[in-house]
């Protein structure tokens, strides 16, 4: 599998992207990144497209993208535009700030991110 990178205003996101469908995001956890494509089995053989994008600071995503929860939500939001993904359903954000955060910048934009 290989990662892509996005360019948004905040600089390189780096992501991997499987299996076609409807699009769930799944953020991986601490010491981690976009290889971490552990819970997409199930969810591609269910016909579902998996993005994972590496949060900021880990992979090939520097810190600068998002140093706090709230810029780290607004650069998911941003790479979701660039990707041209209107809407997505639930699906893990790793770290409990990012999750509270990521929620409270969606309202303004047709993206629902859940969280597990």
């Amino acid at each position: 599998m290989k990662s892509q990178i996005a360019q948004i205003s905040k600089g390189p996101i780096e992501y991997t992207s499987l299996g076609s469908g409807p699009t769930l995001m799944v953020c991986h956890g601490t010491s981690s990144n976009c290889f971490s494509t552990e819970l997409a089995g199930p969810l591609v053989e269910a016909g579902f497209s998996v993005l994972t994008p590496s949060r900021p600071g880990y992979g090939n995503t520097p810190l600068d993208v998002g140093r706090s929860a709230a810029q780290a939500a607004e650069a998911l939001v941003t790479l979701l535009d660039s990707l041209q993904i209107q809407t997505f359903g639930p699906g893990y954000i790793g770290g409990r700030a990012g999750r509270r955060c990521t929620g409270s910048r969606v309202p303004g934009t047709n993206h629902a991110l859940g969280t597990r």
